[in-house]
């Protein structure tokens, strides 16, 4: 056992915030998008990036992506790495770690796309910029799925006994905003209870 990353007192309640320990991808969500990989070693959707050239019409052969052939068909991003002491990705036309010595463990990872027709249906206005919009905030929610950086909490009464826990949270105050508010309820339904309880005839 370890210590939560944050602990609060509330109301007469204990809260404990903490990493979850079984975070579920958000590649497991129903994403408009699909990730083919540059690298074996993380393969996020079960996609190579052959997979998308040899789809575009591309030669797997030239060792060249065909980001104009792509483009005919998806709305994409590319999507980098920075692997050292733990993952990060983003979204960028360029490395974004590709200078100094932070390079040397940087790379594309792969491509992030959504159909051009499927977008379509999803977005009629602006299609392209909020499609891009929307790619870009799946990275980012990969990205807080591979720094580990989700959450959840445990709320305790006055006895020490659990009363109420939720975990998936992908932001940490949300997640202590969502804990206080389910110890303001218990204390509101309590409170409740004690004015019922002492209202009763003796």
């Amino acid at each position: 056992m370890h210590d939560p990353i944050q602990t609060i007192q509330h109301k007469g309640y204990t809260i404990n915030i903490d990493y979850d320990p079984s975070p579920e991808s958000p590649r497991e969500w129903d994403d408009l998008s699909t990730i083919y990989s540059n690298s074996r070693r993380y393969d996020f959707d079960g996609h190579g990036i052959e997979e998308l050239i040899q789809e575009v019409g591309g030669n797997i052969y030239d060792n060249v992506i065909p980001w104009d052939l792509i483009a005919k068909k998806y709305y994409y991003r590319k999507v980098w790495m920075y692997d050292h002491s733990g993952v990060t990705v983003r979204t960028a036309e360029e490395n974004p770690w590709g200078s100094g010595w932070m390079a040397w463990d940087s790379g594309l990872a792969g491509v992030i796309v959504v159909d051009k027709k499927k977008a379509k249906k999803e977005w009629a206005k602006d299609t392209k910029a909020r499609a891009e919009k929307w790619l870009d905030g799946e990275i980012a929610n990969l990205d807080t799925y591979c720094r580990g950086e989700i959450y959840g909490y445990e709320v305790l009464d006055a006895d020490g006994n659990e009363i109420d826990s939720c975990w998936g949270f992908y932001d940490l105050d949300e997640c202590i905003a969502e804990a206080k508010g389910y110890a303001d309820y218990d204390a509101e339904i309590q409170e409740k209870v004690v004015k019922a309880e002492a209202s009763l005839p003796l």
